[in-house]
């Protein structure tokens, strides 16, 4: 995630021409990588010691996480093919 707030903040310094929804969207791809990576720690994290309020809690991150995920896509979805396509 950090790499993705340096990188997005570097493209935003040193080019002026993209717009705001450019940089928006490529932080939402790195955002939407680093969600997925949590997951699959916590997911990894839970088989090592797993409890019954440790299985709880990441229920309810899992859930908060596919609904974030499942919105990012959306708007992805809805730009068109020359907006997602970042250098």
């Amino acid at each position: 995630m950090i790499l993705g707030v340096l990188q997005t903040g570097l493209i935003a310094i040193s080019r002026n021409t993209l717009s705001f929804k450019h940089l928006r969207l490529h932080f939402g791809m790195w955002l939407q990588l680093a969600l997925e990576l949590q997951l699959g720690a916590d997911i990894l994290a839970t088989t090592v010691a797993p409890s019954f309020e440790v299985l709880y809690k990441l229920a309810i991150v899992a859930l908060i996480r596919t609904f974030l995920n499942y919105f990012l896509n959306r708007e992805f979805a809805e730009q068109t093919p020359e907006a997602i396509h970042l250098p």
